[in-house]
């Protein structure tokens, strides 16, 4: 039996593991248009991080052309993460 005399970093390893992106599927997670023509998520979650506390950092203004070919303006709720500081406007579910 050989065994190998290299040290063994457990905290370069559970550090490693630790900072993987999350596996995260929020089902409470859904999308809804306000009456003021603003899309917002209830309960959303940082892509990046996992992290539930979420910020409102006001919204974007978006054109979307439908299959009738006319084309409809709404705005996007953007959101920043507190625990991280990404900011998205897309907090949608992990897998």
């Amino acid at each position: 039996m050989i065994f190998l005399k290299k040290k063994i970093d457990y905290e370069k390893i559970i550090s490693e593991r630790l900072n993987k992106s999350p596996n995260i599927e929020n089902t409470n997670q859904k999308l809804f248009l306000d009456e003021n023509n603003i899309f917002s998520y209830v309960n959303p979650i940082c892509q990046v991080c996992g992290a539930h506390k979420i910020i409102k950092k006001g919204t974007i203004t978006k054109n979307k052309q439908n299959i009738n070919g006319k084309t409809t303006e709404f705005k996007e709720q953007q959101y920043q993460c507190k625990k991280c500081g990404k900011k998205n406007s897309e907090y949608t579910i992990i897998h």
